[in-house]
């Protein structure tokens, strides 16, 4: 809101970029143009935070946990006598910030901008056990990593190491997610609610201020958005459509039918008497975007959506696998079309997979798979009734050693009913702009093949 201020723990907001000297420190300190992207708000609003804190000095040293190479730990280390960055760096790692079998040239080797990097290190560390002596820093900071370190436990031995190695009146600056609607509590992936949010503050030992503000402003650039499904309205081969949207709009999110967006936290190494904490503006901010989520709805019902059929299989697989993202397509019935070409002959397998937008990463079959057989193209079709309650992943294998040369993936509104259909077709002789002509078949839906469907399971995870 307007009136907030950014010199607190609060919620990201859109209209918080128009707050006074919010653009300045994104322009002068992290090199960037300013844009509507709750990651680049995580940075600039921790800036302040430890700014206003009076800890960013000559002489204050500082540590940063699951840094990668994020902008603010060289917006930072301009401002301080050292800076710590420290992750699981690792050439394997499937985090593509922490990537890299050389620490120091991965984080000091190239900057964004100017730098003093001799007042940078790095280190190779788990955040859950810090390895460095008792009250060796001023400040301590993360960017969306504490929800990835395990559970509550976890948690909890982070927040006991940190307390440990901050000096007395030491700082510690936090962002993760805020879920507006139900807590997500997955080892691995966790978003917090506001009891979440409250037993971070309360567990850490140190003190702090009672209040998270949660207004936000009712305006159109806090509409929630999926991250992946709002590149999907045009199909362009994800050449245009991910820059587009990541680079322009992100404030606030969409994972299945929650919006959730960053939040930041702040505590100080104090005496403190765990006093409760308030969420103003919580109730009407969920109102608002509950209200905003039926536009979001809205477009994904009545649109026709391209998603990437392989986005998470690794590249050298794709030639016998692939798998949509898990896509949130609200309520009603849907076409999936699918159009598969293969190198020769042989069989291939399709099926959906569903999980339910409280228990990410648990998936249920929706549609056994299924076994077909083709001479090198083949065209899928089936009606699937969708519940904003659950997220859908299309998939297929390739049998008999053949390879995937292409897959494409249509989702399309249903207007009527329709009978659920594999439709299969020959490939036709090589003339100019060959024409599939669909062939419906007769398919036993009771006719599972448990090794197959655990197989599919196994790697659409």
């Amino acid at each position: 809101m307007q009136d907030a201020q950014l010199n607190m723990m609060k919620v990201c907001d859109g209209a918080d970029w128009f707050a006074p000297g919010f653009a300045t420190t994104i322009s002068s300190e992290l090199h960037e143009v300013p844009r509507f992207h709750r990651k680049q708000w995580e940075f600039a609003v921790k800036f302040n935070l430890l700014r206003d804190a009076g800890v960013l000095h000559e002489n204050s040293r500082g540590i940063s946990f699951g840094s990668g190479h994020e902008l603010l730990l060289y917006a930072l280390a301009n401002h301080v006598g050292h800076l710590w960055a420290t992750d699981l760096y690792s050439d394997s790692t499937i985090w593509p910030d922490a990537r890299t079998g050389d620490i120091n040239a991965f984080v000091r080797g190239d900057p964004p901008f100017p730098t003093r990097v001799d007042r940078l290190s790095a280190k190779n560390m788990d955040m859950r056990q810090i390895e460095f002596d008792d009250e060796s820093f001023d400040f301590a900071y993360s960017s969306s990593a504490v929800e990835h370190i395990g559970g509550w436990d976890e948690f909890r031995q982070h927040l006991t190491d940190v307390r440990r190695v901050l000096k007395p009146g030491g700082v510690y600056v936090m962002t993760t997610d805020i879920s507006y609607g139900k807590a997500t509590e997955m080892p691995g992936n966790y978003k917090f609610d506001d009891r979440g949010l409250q037993w971070w503050l309360q567990e850490s030992g140190m003190a702090y201020e009672p209040i998270i503000d949660c207004r936000i402003a009712p305006h159109y650039i806090n509409t929630p958005m999926p991250a992946d499904p709002m590149t999907w309205i045009t199909p362009d081969d994800g050449r245009v459509r991910h820059e587009l949207f990541q680079r322009l709009m992100q404030v606030q999110m969409l994972t299945g039918r929650y919006p959730h967006s960053s939040v930041v936290l702040m505590m100080r190494k104090a005496a403190t008497d765990r006093p409760a904490v308030a969420f103003p503006g919580l109730v009407e901010t969920t109102a608002f975007l509950e209200e905003a989520l039926q536009w979001t709805q809205s477009v994904f019902e009545e649109s026709d959506l391209h998603p990437h059929p392989a986005p998470y299989v690794p590249v050298d697989r794709r030639n016998d696998m692939w798998a949509t993202n898990y896509m949130w397509l609200g309520n009603g019935r849907r076409t999936i079309r699918v159009r598969v070409t293969t190198d020769r002959p042989g069989r291939i397998s399709f099926g959906i997979n569903k999980e339910h937008t409280d228990t990410y990463w648990s998936p249920l079959v929706e549609s056994p798979p299924w076994i077909a057989g083709t001479s090198g193209v083949i065209e899928v079709e089936t009606i699937l009734s969708c519940d904003r309650d659950w997220n859908y992943a299309v998939y297929g294998n390739a049998l008999d050693g053949v390879e995937f040369r292409n897959v494409e993936v249509l989702v399309k509104n249903v207007r009527s009913p329709s009978p659920f259909n594999w439709i299969v077709a020959p490939r036709p002789e090589p003339v100019e702009q060959a024409v599939v002509t669909p062939v419906t078949i007769e398919v036993n839906r009771a006719a599972e093949s448990s090794s197959l469907a655990r197989a599919a399971a196994w790697w659409i995870t």
